[in-house]
């Protein structure tokens, strides 16, 4: 009975020390999904909190480059090219970092994503934007860090940093009226030569409305021109499958050609097999 009791302490110790302890992370990581107007925003960062402690001056010390969070380095990603506080930026995925000051904060976009925190190695040939913004007090005190979006319009927000007793707003602006004009201009201009061309395949694909098929990759081919042998290609198998042998041939000819150009085997070699065949099938004469 003792050599039973031994033995399950040895087992109990044993699972205690293979057991992992649970520990609440007192920085957690967050993300914000955010659109502002037609562009597509996502912050990327943990939020560490107060705790009693005084944060900006002694935690986080003036006049050196922060985080902007804690843990790993914060990321901003967008979809379109910004007005970042008066600087042009090109759509992607940036660090943020900061230095904060007692009246004046700076702001970099940081073109390394991957820091653990702020690189060892800092470099200004990496540095994407830099702005500096005034500091304004919070009408009350924000326990855990904040990276938000606020006062949202079509055409832009501000970008909030806050904590403590810190405010900082950082304007962006986004071209949602040059997006919304491109796409009305596309919508109105009507369908591509690749919708076209999907529609005529899959026309094709289950045999159904093969003048229309036939209609819309006609059309696909004006638009992209003879260059593009896939599309004359798919023009021959459904002038093929319509029983419009003449033209099957005619356009599985030109696509020959032009595969031939492209030097692309796997064309060249579907078309020679296609008219070999084809040109077999007996045409059957118009009676007047």
């Amino acid at each position: 009975m003792k050599k039973i009791a031994l033995l399950s302490c040895a087992v109990a110790l044993t699972s205690l020390s293979f057991g992992q302890v649970k520990m609440p992370d007192l920085s957690p990581r967050s993300t914000v999904d955010q659109k502002v107007g037609l562009t597509d925003f996502t912050i990327d960062y943990s939020r560490p909190s107060v705790r009693d402690r005084v944060i900006f001056g002694t935690i986080i010390p003036y006049g050196e480059v922060w985080r902007t969070g804690a843990n790993m380095n914060t990321t901003l990603e967008f979809s379109s090219t910004i007005d970042f506080a008066g600087k042009e930026v090109v759509a992607g995925k940036y660090s943020v970092y900061a230095k904060p000051e007692a009246k004046m904060w700076t702001i970099y976009l940081y073109n390394e994503t991957d820091n653990g925190g702020v690189p060892d190695d800092w470099s200004a040939d990496k540095i994407v934007a830099e702005i500096i913004l005034p500091v304004k007090m919070a009408t009350s005190k924000k326990e855990s860090f904040s990276i938000s979006f606020e006062n949202l319009t079509t055409s832009g927000a501000d970008l909030q940093f806050a904590w403590e007793n810190v405010v900082v707003d950082l304007p962006i602006k986004v071209p949602t009226k040059e997006i919304a004009i491109a796409s009305i201009e596309k919508t109105m201009s009507g369908p591509s030569d690749r919708d076209y061309y999907n529609a005529a395949s899959l026309y094709l694909e289950e045999k159904i409305q093969l003048e229309k098929a036939r209609e819309y990759i006609t059309k696909a081919v004006e638009m992209r021109g003879l260059e593009a042998f896939w599309y004359t290609r798919k023009k021959a198998l459904i002038e093929f499958e319509m029983g419009d042998i003449p033209a099957a041939i005619k356009s599985a000819e030109l696509s020959l050609a032009e595969a031939q150009k492209a030097n692309y085997g796997a064309y060249i070699k579907m078309n020679e097999e296609s008219l070999a065949e084809w040109r077999k099938i007996p045409i059957k004469k118009k009676v007047k």
